[in-house]
């Protein structure tokens, strides 16, 4: 009795349109724990000494992963491309590379720069040995149960990734590393993973959690915001809710500066965060983004100081926070901060903001996992 793991280049393909929505439909089968998605990038020249920062992931305004209504995974769309950067960057922290085999086009490598997204729902995308955890079943999306499963590909215009190279095409590309099986299965799969002793205490109500004997599994919510503040805000005066509503995996803040054609990331904004549950009276971190920046790996392809002078630099204005180092039970600091059953208001972000311009946002996202009730097979 042993599940069966495959990873599929599936057929369906998008083509890239200027400034628009772009739906491929996804194969129905099995349960999906991550998506591969590579757009086939052709300039209009080499992008030898051109390509501006962020360049090549901003094509990619946002992704949506969509299924029976509901949607997996999403991006901060803010029409500048921010998101696919934001994506890119949490792909390199995460261990799923680099995004890309070449920036320059010139023979005898393609004639199109082939850029990779990755989209893994759970919250272990590599093994305790470092190998990738292609089919890691602490999350997935179950393309094979629900109705019409699909992606959608919100696209911008074809100055977005330089001044001079303009995008004259492009091809989407979708592979699919999925699980098949029986119920049975499946289950078993999960207990060699550990993800049923993880259900057990979400079935049973242990650690002082929402019990749901209904639970079969996690799937992903991710929630995508712009935020766009008017005004500077001292000592952590600016306030936004924490998205409540599952197990918060992840929340990551993009800052954004308002210029004409591209929109870039700025260090100079956001200066301090923090998280806070006023109802506990208690703050969980706080963070001078500075001292997060200087913790933050090489930001590949992404800062025009990528070289020159320093040989290197973390991405700018990029502030990920994993939540599962702050949880205070064996569950959370696996699956993520519990926050169901919680009220609006229940967890404050405070940020101090030193300068502000009218165009300038703040891009969100929070990797989110909602417990699942659902079939796991088909048989």
């Amino acid at each position: 009795m042993v599940v069966k793991k495959e990873s599929i280049r599936q057929t369906t393909t998008g083509t890239w349109a200027a400034s628009s929505t772009v739906t491929v439909l996804l194969d129905r089968i099995g349960l999906v724990t991550q998506y591969d998605l590579v757009h086939q990038a052709t300039p209009s020249a080499t992008f030898l000494g051109a390509n501006q920062p962020d360049g090549l992931y901003r094509p990619f305004q946002n992704i949506q992963i969509v299924a029976g209504g509901l949607t997996y995974c999403t991006l901060p769309s803010d029409g500048g491309g921010q998101g696919g950067t934001l994506q890119h960057y949490l792909n390199m922290l995460d261990g799923l590379g680099i995004g890309y085999p070449s920036g320059g086009i010139t023979a005898p490598d393609l004639t199109y720069v082939p850029i990779k997204l990755s989209f893994h729902p759970g919250v272990r995308p590599l093994k305790k040995d470092g190998m990738h955890n292609l089919f890691d079943l602490s999350a997935f999306i179950p393309a094979g149960i629900e109705s019409s499963p699909q992606i959608t590909w919100t696209t911008n215009g074809n100055a977005v990734m330089d001044d001079a190279v303009t995008l004259t095409s492009g091809v989407l590309t979708i592979t699919a590393h999925r699980v098949l099986g029986s119920t049975a299965e499946i289950q078993q799969e999960m207990q060699i993973q550990g993800v049923m002793d993880i259900l057990a205490l979400v079935q049973s109500g242990a650690e002082g959690v929402l019990p749901n004997p209904n639970a079969t599994g996690f799937i992903p919510s991710w929630i995508g915001q712009i935020q766009s503040p008017t005004a500077v805000a001292a000592d952590f005066s600016l306030e936004f809710d924490l998205v409540l509503g599952g197990f918060l995996k992840r929340v990551t803040f993009l800052v954004q500066d308002a210029t004409a054609t591209r929109p870039a990331r700025a260090s100079d904004e956001l200066t301090g965060i923090r998280l806070a549950i006023p109802e506990r009276g208690i703050v969980v971190f706080q963070y001078d983004t500075e001292r997060l920046s200087g913790s933050l790996p090489l930001g590949v392809q992404l800062n025009a100081d990528d070289v020159s002078p320093y040989g290197g630099a973390s991405a700018k204005g990029v502030y990920p926070f994993d939540l599962r180092a702050y949880g205070p039970t064996m569950l959370e600091q696996i699956m993520g901060y519990d926050t169901r059953g919680r009220q609006t208001g229940y967890g404050k972000w405070q940020q101090t903001l030193l300068t502000n311009t009218a165009g300038d946002d703040l891009l969100m996202l929070t990797e989110r996992s909602l417990v699942y009730q659902g079939r796991l097979s088909n048989s």
